[in-house]
């Protein structure tokens, strides 16, 4: 169900050169990898607070229930 929710952002993200990988644990926590491939935009990627809301907003419009969001992002892109 996670990945079906986040699809429509992983696809975004594979256009610009990324993946994404998503895993719920439990009490509620959803962990967000964005990975980098070789030929990825750094200026593409949203910054972070833009991404991690929509991550949220594709969660909860598919129903899953969470409390926190731990996005991961390449290292050397400075978005934060």
């Amino acid at each position: 169900m996670l990945e079906k929710a986040l699809s429509g952002i992983k696809e975004t993200l594979a256009y610009e050169g990324y993946d994404l990988l998503a895993a719920e644990r439990e009490g509620g926590v959803i962990d967000v990898m964005i990975i980098a491939g070789p030929d990825a935009c750094e200026e593409c990627l949203v910054p972070t607070p833009v991404l991690r809301e929509m991550i949220a907003s594709e969660l909860k419009e598919n129903g899953i229930k969470f409390k926190t969001i731990n996005l991961t992002i390449p290292p050397h892109i400075m978005n934060q």
